[in-house]
């Protein structure tokens, strides 16, 4: 089923591939850079790797209150790939990372998309879901790359 591409982002980071993957692939730390996110609590106390993994995140709307949203670990590949799906509809977000080795640097390709349906969701609200994450996931991906870099130049 086809699904509308809300936010398309990349970032170049200086940064062994597999550490930086697994800080992002890990939703517990959407929040420490990811705008408006508010937490991300672990349903049970699987690997955050497995397929099936769920969350409860916490997520700031730009009309109303925040918030709560499932999110499904639909797949995990800790050095390639993340793929999550969310329940909040109409939305019905689903969030892809790729991690690609560029040899200096790992490139961060993230993609929103909505798996939502009918008119109005197309008409009316995927345009200001479109524009609400794309000013998001610029700011988050500048500062995953802020935190993952500074971790990389530590002691």
């Amino acid at each position: 089923r086809s699904m509308i591409l809300l936010a398309e982002q990349s970032i170049q980071i200086v940064r062994s591939k597999g550490s930086g993957c697994a800080f992002a692939a890990n939703l517990e730390n959407l929040s420490r850079w990811s705008p408006e996110v508010a937490d991300v609590s672990a349903l049970g106390n699987r690997d955050f790797t497995e397929p099936g993994v769920e969350y409860i995140e916490t997520v700031h709307m730009p009309l109303g209150p925040p918030r709560k949203i499932r999110i499904r670990v639909r797949e995990c590949e800790v050095d390639n790939h993340l793929i999550t799906e969310g329940n909040l509809m109409p939305i019905l977000p689903r969030m892809e990372m790729y991690f690609l080795d560029r040899g200096e640097y790992t490139e961060v390709q993230w993609r929103m998309f909505a798996r939502g349906r009918g008119f109005l969701f197309q008409r009316i609200l995927a345009p200001i879901a479109r524009a609400t994450m794309q000013k998001r996931s610029r700011k988050g991906l500048q500062r995953l790359k802020e935190i993952l870099e500074e971790r990389n130049s530590g002691p």
